[in-house]
């Protein structure tokens, strides 16, 4: 009999009371002439939809097999079908519908499944959908209106899943859509399966899509269907549309070569729909973008030169829009336990993390952090990858707890947590940790940074890098933003207020408060392990985290993600930069002429372009240090007096008063604490 099923219809519910019933006898009352099976689950729903899954599953214990999660399994990330349903199936082809859609055409699956099994260069057969939306804001329409049964485009199905089909229409071979390629966890991580879905079916053979409306699709409130999730909020339809951009990115190896200016165009299409929502409609007027602009109605046009010439004007339309972020961050990491961290990596063979499979290493520096750095660990093994990792932390001789700690979790998590324990302070005897103990050690093809007083807040974090990184050979290094903890009052800030794009050498020249955090930085371990001589300045005077991002530039782009996944405490311990130099004269001015000596040292490293750049900044350091130490008239004489006249006239005015009268000048240094 298991052999014989012929179709496996795969359905995933949660909360769909409402609406099950629907799509359960849209199921039933189908007319074939082949065996059929049911495969159910239930996301651990709160309401009675596993109550009616039990009821219909009773009734037809032959053709309905269930499946009911104890625990929310899709906000863990995962994929159910993929997961649950799909290697349970016996089909040759699969059938797709949610539980708040239901089918309305009894011969639906017969129809399509004699087409493909008289059309096997077909990867699959879909059909018209009709939406209907439960709150009456719209009348029910046809989803794509065809009249006549066609193949379905590339050109639709890159351009977003409302110009190609339905998911509640889709029959497929099994063979095909249960072995998705890696682009397809782009989408997911994300939080659609559709469009990945539709690109890989495509890509092993032709869609055919039959005029007819043969299922309903329910738009509503309560669905976490794209439409009620994403289309009213702002900050989700941002990410629906990075979301898309990166699927295509990923996408893009795996297309048809004689295609990808199709791949390439909805990329551009889905950034210039990115930059309208984010208020950047001047970079709408840019190449490549213009031509795009230039195909628009006229009334948009008009509205994107208006917008560009009075900004007060685009900010109301924004706000008018609701494309403003009215989001607080949200930054509490709940552990999860050794059982929790086996079931999200399944695919992970035993011993994979303690093998050279490792594809991140993790590198966490520790001393005296032991109230903050059960945070940072749990940050680690709270990760949800497809990928094997590793945690290496070293504790440098810490007077407090922290070795104890991270003897705990390392003996929780043997096969991720490696511990190195000094027995001497390596940091007070000028020792660089990444490049004596860390990267002689390291595994993994990337590093990933995190101080054990920092920690980061999303599970998906190094997932979303390390797909950005494959997907991009050219980029050295992907970052994100990062939320800062000020220690002393609670308050919180995001560091960086900019829209998603690339680092450049502006950003971290000028200062790495305008490019990342460190707790942010997923990077190519074979650039860091090898640094060049300017490192060793920046070693002499204490950081790490300039040279890193100047080398890393030097060797590739690095791709910022606008998406604050760690958290920077400031002024944590003593032993912090923002304690120790923040405020003390002697550390702080120390500071300054470390930065200085390093731009120095990494000038022959500077593209020709970025010399004036460097020069600019050395010099605005050399002004700054002039401030601290009393120099005020030094900053009146060129090239250094151009600086001052930019400064505010209260800068200026401070000035003059302390260049012509020495007495006012000591004791303004001594106010400010400015002494040796």
């Amino acid at each position: 009999m298991e052999n014989e099923v012929l179709v496996s219809i795969c359905c995933l519910t949660y909360n769909h009371e409402q609406y099950l019933r629907d799509t359960l006898e849209g199921f039933l009352m189908q007319k074939v002439d082949f065996p059929i099976e049911i495969l159910i689950n239930d996301d651990a729903s709160t309401d009675k939809t596993a109550d009616i899954v039990r009821e219909y599953a009773a009734r037809y214990p032959d053709l309905i097999r269930a499946f009911y999660q104890p625990v929310n399994l899709y906000s863990q990330g995962k994929d159910l079908c993929l997961e649950v349903l799909y290697p349970a199936a016996r089909g040759k082809y699969i059938a797709l519908c949610e539980g708040d859609d239901y089918w309305t055409e009894p011969t639906k699956l017969q129809r399509q499944v004699d087409f493909l099994q008289a059309h096997p260069e077909y990867s699959a057969c879909v059909h018209d959908t009709m939406l209907h939306y439960c709150g009456g804001e719209q009348k029910d329409r046809p989803l794509l209106n065809h009249s006549a049964d066609c193949d379905v485009r590339f050109e639709d199905i890159c351009n977003g899943m409302s110009y190609s089909f339905h998911t509640s229409s889709i029959v497929a071979k099994k063979s095909i859509i249960a072995n998705p390629q890696d682009f397809f966890y782009v989408g997911l991580s994300h939080g659609f399966g559709d469009h990945p879905d539709a690109l890989w079916l495509y890509c092993n053979g032709p869609i055919r899509c039959l005029k007819e409306c043969m299922s309903v699709y329910r738009i509503h409130s309560g669905s976490a269907s794209w439409s009620a999730a994403v289309d009213e909020d702002y900050d989700k339809l941002r990410e629906f549309i990075i979301g898309k951009c990166e699927l295509l990115r990923a996408f893009r190896p795996w297309a048809p070569k004689d295609r990808l200016d199709v791949v390439d165009r909805a990329i551009l299409e889905k950034e210039f729909e990115l930059m309208y929502i984010e208020g950047r409609d001047a970079d709408q007027r840019k190449p490549p973008y213009d031509e795009i602009l230039a195909k628009k109605p006229l009334s948009y046009r008009l509205k994107n030169h208006i917008k560009c010439l009075f900004p007060g004007i685009q900010e109301r339309y924004r706000k008018k829009r609701g494309y403003v972020s009215e989001k607080t961050e949200e930054l509490p990491v709940t552990p999860l336990s050794p059982a929790q961290v086996s079931t999200l990596r399944p695919e992970a063979p035993e011993g994979a993390y303690s093998s050279n499979r490792c594809t991140v290493s993790i590198l966490c520096t520790a001393y005296n952090h032991e109230a903050f750095l059960r945070d940072a660990l749990d940050g680690f093994v709270n990760q949800h990858t497809r990928f094997p990792f590793e945690v290496l932390i070293n504790d440098d001789v810490s007077t407090d707890s922290t070795r104890d700690i991270i003897r705990e979790y390392a003996g929780k998590y043997p096969d991720i947590i490696r511990p190195f324990y000094q027995e001497e302070n390596l940091y007070s005897r000028g020792i660089d940790v990444y490049q004596t103990v860390f990267f002689p050690n390291a595994r993994g093809k990337y590093v990933a940074y995190c101080e054990g007083d920092d920690y980061w807040t999303d599970p998906t974090k190094l997932q979303r890098q390390v797909d950005f990184l494959e997907a991009h050979p050219d980029y050295s290094a992907c970052v994100h933003n990062t939320v800062l903890h000020f220690c002393t009052d609670g308050h919180r800030e995001k560091l960086l207020h900019r829209f998603e794009g690339d680092v450049g050498f502006e950003e971290i020249i000028s200062s790495m408060a305008n490019a990342y955090h460190t707790s942010s930085l997923v990077a190519r371990r074979d650039i860091l392990a090898n640094p060049p001589d300017f490192y060793a300045v920046a070693s002499e005077y204490g950081f790490g985290d300039y040279p890193d991002a100047l080398w890393l530039r030097l060797h590739g782009k690095i791709r910022y993600l606008d998406r604050c996944m760690s958290v920077y405490r400031i002024n944590s311990n003593e032993s912090s930069w923002s304690a120790g130099v923040a405020g003390q004269y002697g550390k702080l001015r120390q500071f300054i002429i470390g930065k200085t000596e390093m731009l120095r040292a990494f000038r022959p490293y500077a593209p020709e372009e970025v010399l004036p750049l460097v020069d600019r900044t050395i010099r605005e350091r050399e002004f700054e240090l002039m401030y601290i130490e009393g120099r005020d008239a030094e900053q009146r004489k060129p090239p250094y007096d151009k600086l001052l006249r930019a400064q505010p006239l209260s800068y200026q005015v401070k000035n003059f008063i302390k260049s012509s009268l020495p007495g006012i000048q000591r004791l303004y240094r001594r106010a400010r604490g400015y002494r040796d």
